[in-house]
């Protein structure tokens, strides 16, 4: 219980974002703002905490503003570290609003996102 007081704490405001459908896109514009942590594994199907195994996941502080005119209040999106290289490349070359376009049925294990920058 200590340790999810702490974590909430720590944890950068706004409100966890998520694509959830094969083929959705959406525009995300990142603050710059990222916290790496390791947190306890989760199984996938039971969704039971697995003893003794930690992953290391990445929160980026981002709006949504795949609708221009009314983008979001600050938000997070959790992804883990193969999506993370992508968008800290892309950070890197001064790039900070990205297009991520998600591949994968809902609830699949095998989702993966390809990751791009914004033509506007």
């Amino acid at each position: 219980m200590q340790r999810i007081k702490q974590e909430q704490k720590e944890r950068l405001p706004g409100q966890f974002l998520s694509l959830k459908q094969d083929k959705e896109q959406r525009t995300f514009l990142f603050t710059g703002g990222y916290q790496k942590l390791d947190k306890p594994a989760i199984d996938f199907i039971t969704r039971q905490t697995i003893p003794n195994k930690m992953v290391t996941r990445f929160r980026f502080q981002i709006y949504d503003v795949t609708n221009p005119d009314n983008p979001s209040e600050v938000a997070i999106w959790e992804r883990g570290s193969t999506e993370a290289d992508q968008v800290l490349y892309w950070l890197e070359k001064g790039k900070s609003e990205l297009t991520i376009l998600r591949n994968g049925v809902p609830n699949s294990q095998k989702t993966t996102y390809t990751i791009f920058p914004a033509n506007r």
